[in-house]
């Protein structure tokens, strides 16, 4: 497994490399990140409103189901293979094991536990009474924005060497993560926004792209 720095980790796994940064907060002996510490999310995630992080939470826990279920396969694939001799290693693999199987075991059991923490911090979130004020706001406003019906969300990029329009999942939550996957490519002179693309009734791609969330401005 490739050793990859927390924030890149975060990055590959729960789209955002700001799951891993570390901030301080009153109280706290370290500086906690906002899986540790969801209050932290206002300041860390501001652009998310109670919906973004109830909607999150259902998406990273239906991810860390399917992530840990690939483990549980791979482990029983290794006790099929190589036998359950030797020492039990944390992951659930043993030490004799090839080390291809043994860093895929790895990888997939850090990978499930981040996206159950995320799911986790994301439900807390969802219930901060900070949020809901502002969060109510955001939602009214993104729902005169999404008008919803036949269509798709979608991320539009727009610069002078880097445009496309691309799948944003199948909530404006999911299509924010997928938003930010693009920032490091595309550099900050790119515009990046979301939204809901309605279908046009005679051609379907000859819609109307509704914005939601501008999620970088180019210059």
């Amino acid at each position: 497994m490739k050793d990859y720095a927390p924030e890149r980790f975060a990055e590959i796994v729960l789209g955002d490399g700001r799951y891993a940064v570390r901030y301080p907060f009153p109280k706290w002996n370290i500086r906690p990140t906002v899986l540790q510490e969801p209050r932290l999310f206002p300041r860390v995630f501001p652009e998310l409103s109670s919906t973004d992080h109830a909607q999150l939470s259902e998406t990273f826990e239906s991810k860390a189901r399917r992530i840990s279920e690939k483990h549980h396969q791979l482990l029983e694939r290794g006790r099929r293979l190589y036998g359950t001799e030797g020492s039990l290693i944390s992951g659930g693999f043993r030490e004799h094991w090839p080390e291809k199987i043994k860093n895929e075991v790895r990888q997939l059991a850090h990978a499930s536990t981040l996206l159950a923490d995320a799911s986790r911090a994301h439900a807390k979130a969802a219930k901060l009474r900070s949020l809901h004020s502002s969060g109510r706001d955001r939602s009214r406003k993104s729902a005169r924005r999404d008008p919803g019906g036949p269509g798709k969300y979608i991320v539009k990029i727009s610069s002078s060497r880097y445009a496309g329009e691309y799948s944003g999942g199948a909530t404006l939550a999911e299509a924010v993560v997928e938003a930010r996957r693009f920032k490091p490519r595309v550099g900050a002179g790119a515009t990046i926004r979301v939204g809901y693309f309605t279908f046009g009734k005679s051609d379907p791609e000859d819609g109307r792209f509704h914005v939601s969330r501008t999620i970088q401005r180019g210059s």
